[in-house]
């Protein structure tokens, strides 16, 4: 048996606080009920192509994350340093 604590079970666990659900995460990983409970509980890992769609759906979250915060700063720059 694998452990819970995995990085696949780490991953799945953020994938659905990132899309907000099971369900959500179930769809954008394209796979069964049966196939996501037996991955987050550790009975199985899931297959590497699935893995791989994990942390592209973290990197692209962690993208969109990083270009808002971008426009924050640009944001509060120009507020802080207007331009005569």
């Amino acid at each position: 048996m694998l452990q819970k604590t995995g990085t696949s079970t780490r991953l799945l666990e953020l994938l659905v606080k990132i899309l907000g659900s099971t369900g959500a995460t179930r769809t954008a990983l394209h796979c069964s009920e049966s196939e996501f409970d037996d991955w987050t509980s550790g009975i199985t890992e899931p297959p590497w192509n699935v893995f791989e769609r994990m942390v592209d759906l973290v990197i692209q979250y962690q993208s969109r994350q990083i270009q808002g915060h971008r426009e924050a700063v640009q944001k509060l720059r120009a507020a802080l340093h207007p331009k005569d």
